[in-house]
């Protein structure tokens, strides 16, 4: 009866993991309501069956104490109740993690239907991403999205622009279904396939999803250790670069966005003169562009007065508009726009510093593996999900708030994978 007890339990967790990539589409609560269940279930299990040996790695132990700092600067923040409501519950993304891995190491069988979902899926969301940009609408209903005179391809995210970075962030997960999927004598579809995938984040017009998604494709196409997968990236590259061409080329509203807009932002000619700022109009670049740009400079003045906790998670949005903060029009958002500039101003240089170790740390094992020969990565899964981390923590691009439970669930699910591809030999 116990056995039987505990095997519906873990039954249910592993539905939730396979559930999540899906559920992602939805928006943020369903995720995050299968996450929790998840993580409470296996809270329970480890403590009733004192399996909690799980716990006992690195990855848990710097977790916790950015956790930790970043609940400090919640309680000692001025908007208490905003920072708290955010991060009090911020664990669940860690126990999380090694929830995914604690699955999956007890059956490793289990990793490679989960891998042949994810291939599936992902070739469905083709599909309708592409029967959206042909007829207008997807297989749900969902209009093609038309925003300030540009056309945007969202498949099932309706009008939430995200499906770019939906993609992207997953690119590796997709990468590492082909290796498991068999297509038997039909390979070559794999190069169709992946060049589809990639052209489907172009026709978002999500320029920081086309940039992880081109880091990606040239990170894997180095690192990976499946020598046939290999190839079909390097062959990916310049039939992509021509669909990429071709498809600009054709469409005006695409070009006019990827392309002249972000030349225009970076060099500072998106705004007529008198809209700028005195101390702008000399300025030849900018940091991504002249929002962007003034959304740092604020956040860094916050940083200056909260070095070591900063102004609590969230609060950007609410000190901003202060005459001690605000730089212009355009000092304030919901967030600073990039991960790192963010946790300087809202949590302080401590949970700064950690984030920032954590890329450097996996950016090292790269070059160690890249011009060392240290043979650092074990297998394909490894690579994989090194590459996810490294693509999530990118420091030099645009990226969404930090502490958004949408994100962060894309960001912890690469982490239970990756502490796995360390601790067996028999993954591919």
């Amino acid at each position: 009866m116990i056995k039987f007890f505990d095997s519906n339990i873990l039954n249910i967790i592993s539905l939730t993991i396979f559930l999540i990539p899906v559920s992602v589409i939805s928006g943020p609560f369903i995720p995050d309501f299968l996450l929790s269940l998840s993580c409470l279930l296996f809270l329970f299990y480890c403590v009733k069956n004192n399996q909690l040996d799980f716990f006992k790695i690195n990855f848990f132990y710097i977790s916790s104490i950015f956790y930790f700092l970043i609940l400090i600067s919640a309680i000692l923040s001025e908007e208490v109740y905003v920072s708290l409501k955010s991060v009090a519950f911020y664990f669940r993304f860690i126990v999380f993690s090694v929830c995914i891995y604690f699955i999956f190491s007890r059956n490793l069988k289990i990793l490679n239907y989960f891998f042949k979902i994810i291939f599936y899926l992902f070739l469905f969301i083709i599909f309708d991403s592409l029967f959206q940009f042909i007829i207008g609408y997807n297989l749900a209903g969902f209009d093609i999205l038309v925003q300030n005179s540009q056309i945007r391809v969202t498949s099932f995210f309706g009008e939430d622009l995200k499906l770019g970075s939906y993609l992207a962030r997953f690119f590796p997960f997709f990468v590492y279904s082909l290796i498991i999927i068999n297509l038997k004598k039909l390979d070559f579809l794999k190069i169709i396939i992946l060049n589809l995938y990639l052209i489907i984040i172009i026709m978002t017009g999500e320029r920081t999803a086309i940039l992880f998604s081109f880091l990606s494709l040239i990170y894997l196409m180095i690192f990976l250790k499946n020598n046939k997968l290999k190839k079909y990236l390097i062959i990916t590259i310049p039939i992509l670069l021509f669909s990429a061409i071709l498809l600009l080329g054709t469409n005006s509203n695409l070009k006019d966005r990827i392309v002249n807009q972000t030349i225009n932002q970076i060099f500072n000619k998106d705004r007529p003169s008198e809209l700028k700022l005195e101390s702008d109009k000399g300025r030849n670049l900018m940091a991504f562009s002249y929002i962007h740009d003034q959304h740092y400079r604020t956040a860094i003045k916050i940083f200056k007065d909260n070095i070591f906790l900063g102004s609590g998670p969230k609060t950007f949005r609410y000190l901003c508009n202060k005459d001690e903060y605000n730089v212009g029009r355009d000092s304030c958002s919901t967030h600073p726009h990039n991960t790192y500039i963010q946790l300087l101003a809202e949590t302080g240089i401590f949970s700064f510093l950690i984030v920032t170790l954590v890329f450097l740390y996996f950016l090292s094992l790269s070059i160690r593996e890249l011009f060392f020969r240290k043979k650092i990565f074990c297998n394909n899964l490894q690579t994989c999900m090194i590459c996810c981390i490294l693509v999530n923590l990118w420091p030099l691009s645009p990226s969404g708030n930090f502490f958004n439970n949408w994100l962060s669930i894309i960001y912890f699910f690469p982490v239970g994978f990756y502490i796995l591809s360390k601790t067996s030999k028999d993954i591919l």
